[in-house]
């Protein structure tokens, strides 16, 4: 052991278990935890100020370095007064500081300039984390990174100016991520606020983000932000742990504790002591009349204090793991009750004891009007939990599930370890490979009836608390208390039966279908430019395989196919435009074959192709991708062939599709203004190529025709001899050919001849420049404005034109980003790139921003002023470099020859009849740009009559 002005610094070689105690007095979930299981090459160390750390070896050899300031305080921590208060602080850190008086931002030679990377500064509920990356051996950036950890600690500026200009940057987030869905969103922080302790209400932010006193910032880091509350984690390819360990000790060992530190609330305990809540919401009636029929949304909260009091991470990860078996269980049931078309409510439950204190959440979002109905089967299946415990083959499912997440965890992962340390900081969650194995030991070895009789004892029957969203004088909104709870103890009453599953289809194909199918003769045509194998089967069809070993990353262990003919509803007469591009949607929601969609799926949730196929068709393309284990890759192929060969019409489907289309475009889950603009953008430059998924997507619902989708489908996927299969990844060459012989060979030729396709030509855009100001149809409290600056191709694919092009569009980024730090714009959501428009045969440069209507002029003159900058050169050496560096990135073999990667670009290869460099020439390319070659292209592009400018105005309804 080593002491060296701390109270423990302990180098630990091979596994040790010690006892350690972090943080006296403060929140149960941070004390009397054990140390469990720690692995080679980890050291922890805390000094007298209270400050720890870890650095764990990872042994991955990516040569860098993950670096975690944690501090273990949230926005839990804020008082009533102090609504975003400790994220503005995670805001501000980056501003100002004494090592960095003009923040980390635009101190750039001092900070990025040296190396160092940011990946991620996050605010939750009980934790702030401040995530950096350095490459290893790199000791300036190292120390670049510790001197901004150590002004987190005890020196940021927290000026009034950076506080003020603050305020906007932190709307703009808030609009961002809550715009859309902007009551609902706040409706739902209203109930938070009034179920759990310490939640502050949302509902206020505008007016408490106008108003709320600069102090009241400054009080919060100093009460929180304190030595005895930091961790800092090391993890990664670490080679002189000792030189870290001395730069650490030097940096933080000395920093003071701050004289008579404020408690940390204990949000949980308050929890457990409250009594139990009934919460009723009722949305605004305004906001009811302008739109159509809003769901209810019910919520349970079954309280368990149990996991609260347990000390042992192993106790805690056994529990956690039985909610977790019995969740994804109850969720497959509650599945099952929506499984029809036209389903009127939606059951999902939820344990965590990280979003919420330990608690079961479940979850009922039901059409006005059948709120009492979807009550009763989720009690009623929560009844049957309770009783009966999982059957036998669930629990088959759902162990090798839970099993296979053990077993797949990567401790050579940089980003896991370091999560891991943080989670055994924050939850007492256990930590090492050693306390895993523990876990897969005690899972493989846990009986069904063990399971069943824990189940019994966690589940209890009525709520502890009761949350409710609803429209004003529904039937739900006029219950009281004990009605709601009546309803609850009715289900109890009734007679139970023990559940039985739906019957889950156990092939797709019986043996005497697939025998009838035989093997297609096929031709090779040669051998492609990369390597590739081209053959031609009897129908037509072209196989394009590349046999090879992919690199690390998604898709790796997979077999990836991407199936594509060069027509689509170009084909058709305009009128019948949504009726093509949607029927791909419409078969795949109706099924194929004798299976309708519910129970497709049921056969799908076992098999490596989970996600089915997915199908599409443009404007001048058809096509279908999938993607499956070896082993489960003749399923995948039998799909394919029913998809196209039997496709199932159900008119009962189709209404279900209309009804599930418009809701998913007016709520879609990400950008609902980024889709409205696109499809305002593509009318107006006569885009037909861009997929709609706005207002003219909307509008193309009631404008699809079933049998018309019909006629198109058949007569688009009808036709294999006009489509080419690429398939990459690692595989029996043999077995593979063998396969698409037996289903692609089986594919129907010439069914049906097409037309001519409307010819388009994308160079006949108008005339720029152009700016263009779009108004919302929707609420919305955010303008967007974007800027494209488009050159159409003279014809001929460039790839080093391309390059160039990604790499003004990287420094341009690295520009917008100074309008918040640099120009103090209230900006936050906003970026850059260059990129080539494939659909379109055309070069872009874009630029986006979410702006304040009172600050879109300020932010289009500062835009404009970087156009100039960058045609002049006027900017630092270090930002070119790192373009450079993170462009070539994208062009190292380790990213190229990922599977998918690899798909994509024998798509470009046989779509575009493209020649594409590999990875060498591309990065040889990339060494040899110039700041020169950089501006002169901005010379080009930043003209005025390439300019085509945008804006989203808001809505404030």
């Amino acid at each position: 052991m080593i002491y060296n002005k701390m109270q423990n610094m302990v180098s630990i070689p091979l596994v040790v278990l010690c006892s350690i105690n972090l943080l006296l007095g403060q929140n149960n979930k941070m004390e009397n935890r054990n140390l469990n299981t720690l692995e080679n090459h980890l050291q922890y160390g805390k000094f007298a100020n209270g400050f720890s750390y870890y650095i764990k070896q990872s042994g991955d050899n990516s040569g860098k370095i993950h670096l975690n300031l944690l501090v273990k305080v949230g926005s839990l921590q804020e008082d009533e007064n102090q609504m975003d208060i400790a994220h503005a602080v995670e805001h501000l850190v980056s501003e100002g500081s004494t090592n960095f008086p003009r923040g980390i931002k635009q101190d750039y030679e001092k900070f990025a300039g040296k190396g160092v990377a940011y990946k991620i500064f996050n605010i939750g509920l009980d934790k702030t984390e401040y995530q950096l990356i350095v490459p290893t051996g790199n000791g300036e950036a190292f120390n670049a990174a510790m001197l901004f950890y150590k002004d987190i600690l005890s020196g940021i500026t927290l000026s009034e100016t950076d506080i003020n200009s603050e305020r906007g940057v932190l709307r703009q987030e808030f609009i961002s991520q809550t715009d859309q869905n902007l009551e609902t969103i706040m409706l739902q922080s209203s109930l938070r606020s009034q179920l759990f302790p310490c939640r502050n209400d949302f509902s206020t932010f505008f007016r408490h983000n106008k108003d709320f006193p600069i102090e009241e910032v400054r009080k919060f880091y100093r009460d929180w932000y304190r030595p005895d509350l930091m961790t800092l984690i090391v993890t990664g390819d670490i080679v002189d742990p000792l030189k870290l360990q001395n730069t650490i000790t030097k940096t933080f060992s000395n920093v003071p504790n701050k004289p008579n530190p404020r408690p940390i609330k204990n949000c949980d305990s308050l929890y457990f002591t409250q009594p139990d809540q009934y919460v009723v919401i009722e949305r605004n009636s305004d906001s009811i009349k302008q739109q159509k029929p809003i769901r209810t949304e019910i919520q349970l909260f079954f309280r368990d204090p149990k996991m609260a009091k347990m000390p042992s991470p192993f106790g805690r990860a056994k529990r956690k793991l039985i909610w977790e078996a019995m969740t994804r269980t109850l969720n497959d049931r509650f599945k099952e009750q929506s499984n029809e078309y036209l389903n009127t409510f939606d059951i999902l439950s939820r344990y965590s004891y990280k979003s919420h204190p330990p608690a079961l959440k479940l979850e009922l979002n039901s059409d006005p009007g059948e709120e009492t109905l979807g009550l009763k089967r989720m009690m009623y299946i929560l009844n049957q939990m309770k009783e009966f415990g999982l059957k036998p083959e669930e629990w088959a499912l759902v162990k090798n599930e839970l099993l296979s997440g053990l077993q797949g965890l990567n401790f050579k992962d940089s980003s896991f370890l370091l999560n891991q340390i943080r989670d055994f900081e924050i939850y007492s969650e256990g930590m090492g490979e050693e306390e895993i194995e523990k876990q897969i030991y005690w899972l493989s070895h846990l009986s069904l009836p063990e399971l069943n009789r824990s189940i019994k004892n966690m589940i209890h029957l009525s709520p502890n608390d009761i949350g409710i969203i609803t429209s004003q004088n529904s039937g739900i909104s006029k219950f009281s208390e004990q009605q709601f709870r009546n309803e609850i103890q009715k289900v109890h009453k009734r007679p139970l039966q023990e559940y039985t599953p739906l019957e889950t289809p156990n092939v797709l194909m019986n043996e005497n279908t697939k025998k009838a199918l035989e093997p297609a003769n096929y031709k090779t045509i040669g051998v492609g430019a990369y390597g590739e194998k081209i053959l031609e089967l009897q129908n037509g069809v072209r196989i394009i395989l590349m046999n090879y070993t992919p690199t690390s990353g998604f898709n790796q262990e997979k077999i990836v196919l991407h199936g594509f003919r060069n027509q689509g509803a170009s084909s058709f007469p305009e009128e019948d435009y949504f009726s093509s591009i949607n029927a791909p949607k419409i078969v795949k929601n109706s099924g194929v074959g004798k299976f309708d969609k519910f129970q497709l799926n049921r056969f799908l949730k076992n098999n490596s192709f989970w996600q089915g196929v997915q199908p599409y068709i443009e404007y001048e393309e058809t096509g279908i991708k999938g993607s499956a284990d070896p082993q489960d890759f003749e399923g995948l192929l039998q799909l394919i062939y029913l998809f196209i060969t039997q496709p199932r019409q159900d008119p009962l489907a189709f209404k279900d599709w209309k009804k599930n289309e418009e809701a998913f475009i007016e709520n879609p889950p990400s950008d609902k203004v980024y889709a409205y603009l696109t499809d305002a953008i593509a009318e107006l430059l006569d885009d037909k190529a861009t997929t709609l998924n706005g207002a003219r997507a909307l509008k193309g619902i009631d404008n699809t025709r079933m049998d018309t989708a019909y006629r198109i489908f058949d007569s688009l996927y009808g036709n294999a001899d006009r489509f080419s299969f690429i398939i990459t990844g690692a595989f029996q060459e043999e077995k593979i050919i063998s396969l698409v012989s037996k289903y692609l060979g089986n594919l129907p030729s010439n069914r049906r001849s097409l037309p001519k396709p409307t010819s388009t030509d994308y160079s006949k855009i108008p005339k720029g420049p152009i700016f263009k100001e779009f108004h919302s149809p929707f609420p919305q409290t955010s303008d967007r404005y974007t800027t494209k600056f488009i050159i159409k191709e003279k014809g001929v694919y460039d790839w080093q034109e391309e390059i160039k092009v990604q790499l003004l569009g990287m420094i341009t980024n690295h520009k917008i980003q100074f309008l918040r730090y640099e120009n103090k714009l209230s900006v936050y959501q906003k970026g850059a790139m260059g990129i080539f428009e494939d659909k379109l045969d055309r070069m872009e440069v874009g630029v986006t921003i979410a702006c304040q209507q009172s600050d879109f002029k300020a932010i289009r003159e500062a835009c404009n002023q970087i156009y100039v900058e960058i045609k002049r050169g006027d900017f630092e050496k270090a930002i070119f470099e790192d373009s450079k560096s993170n462009l070539a990135n994208y062009y190292r073999e380790a990213y190229m020859e990922r599977n998918d990667q690899m798909n994509n670009k024998l798509y470009e290869v046989y779509r575009y009849n493209r020649i594409l460099p590999d990875s060498n020439q591309a990065l040889d390319y990339i060494a040899t740009l110039s700041k020169e070659d950089i501006t002169d292209l901005a010379k080009i592009y930043f003209q005025e009559n390439n300019r085509y400018e945008f804006v989203w105005r808001a809505n404030n309804q």
